[in-house]
């Protein structure tokens, strides 16, 4: 009889033993889920950035090539949407303000469509410096 209670406790702590083992597992398969899902949005956090900013650079250089023509088509204290593209998922607009000091640009790029981070977002500014010669300088990134 001895034998059989002995048997029944072995049987318990290999089964507790069994039960740890498989929290263990799913803590370890949790966690690495976790750290996969922070990485993603890290990487579209990144392509959002660098699509604002891209498309920030590319309107800036327009005007500092061509300053008279953006004048003509911004008038002083209106603001208009120069640029508007959407690919890979991510939708990115360059909208520019003129004042009479220069010209503030603003740039917001959104993810769409089927992407999993869907609604996140970024937004770049910066400010061009009308110089004394009428021509357009660049004045830096707006915090």
């Amino acid at each position: 009889m001895k034998l059989n209670d002995e048997r029944g406790t072995v049987s318990f702590l290999g089964l507790c033993m069994m039960m740890t083992v498989l929290t263990l597992g799913m803590g370890l398969v949790y966690a690495a889920k976790r750290q996969q899902d922070m990485i993603g949005g890290n990487l579209w956090e990144t392509r959002l950035s660098l699509a604002a900013d891209g498309a920030l650079d590319a309107v800036a250089g327009e005007i500092l090539r061509d300053s008279a023509a953006t004048e003509s088509n911004l008038p002083l204290g209106s603001e208009i949407c120069l640029r508007e593209s959407a690919q890979n998922n991510i939708e990115v607009k360059v909208y520019a303000r003129r004042t009479s000091q220069g010209i503030f640009l603003l740039s917001l790029a959104e993810s769409r469509g089927v992407v999993r981070r869907a609604g996140m977002h970024k937004r770049r500014q910066a400010y061009l410096i009308k110089g004394a010669d009428g021509k357009y300088e660049w004045g830096g990134f707006l915090p």
